[in-house]
Order: C-alpha cells, then structure tokens, then sequence
C-alpha cells in the first residue's frame, strides 16, 4: 500500500505523529477506539435488551421477558467490569486496634 493509497484520517494521525510524537501514540488511540466500539456494542445491546423485556412484559409474553431481561442484566455486568467500576466500590474494613504509623513521633 503506497502513501497515496491510505486512508485520510491515518495520513493526518501519521503527519502528527511524526511532526509531535511517537508510534506508541498511534497504538493507544486505535487500542481506545477498539475499546469504546466495543463498549458501544454493549450499551446497545443492554439497552435493546432492556426495552425489549420490559415491551414483552407489557404483552404479556412472560418467557422472552425473563429471558431478554436476564440478558440485560448479564451485558450489565460486562459493563461494570469492563468500565472497572468494582474497584472503585470501597467496602468498610474492620480497623485492626493497630494503625500504622506513617511518621514517627517527636
């Protein structure tokens, strides 16, 4: 493939590259980019997932809303660990009756 036969958007991403940065700039957009179309095809499939149980309980097709709400929840919880939002959950600790000391005293 020549210079003139790639894409506009990867000339303009090598041209700043070249003129500011490094090739491992490049690797991390495209690795974000990867990551937030995937994450897109979560969201949609959580949400299409979700109006469709909660639209098949109203018609009263019970089975497929279990099914199709069990579904949104389960894309649910690839969302939570894939956005790492179980880490920033901090669950209360027992404090132990010693403390570290983090200076020593005068």
């Amino acid at each position: 493939m020549s210079w003139l036969e790639t894409p506009e958007q990867r000339r303009r991403q090598h041209l700043q590259m070249v003129a500011t940065g490094h090739i491992r700039d490049i690797d991390r957009i495209q690795e974000r980019d990867r990551k937030r179309k995937i994450n897109s095809i979560f969201w949609f499939l959580f949400v299409v997932s979700t109006v469709l149980s909660f639209l098949s309980f109203k018609g009263n097709f019970n089975n497929a809303g279990f099914y199709l709400l069990g579904f949104s929840v389960l894309m649910l919880i690839i969302l939570i660990f894939r956005y790492g939002l179980q880490k920033k959950i901090k669950l209360r600790k027992k404090k132990s009756e010693w403390e570290k000391l983090r200076h020593l005293p005068n």
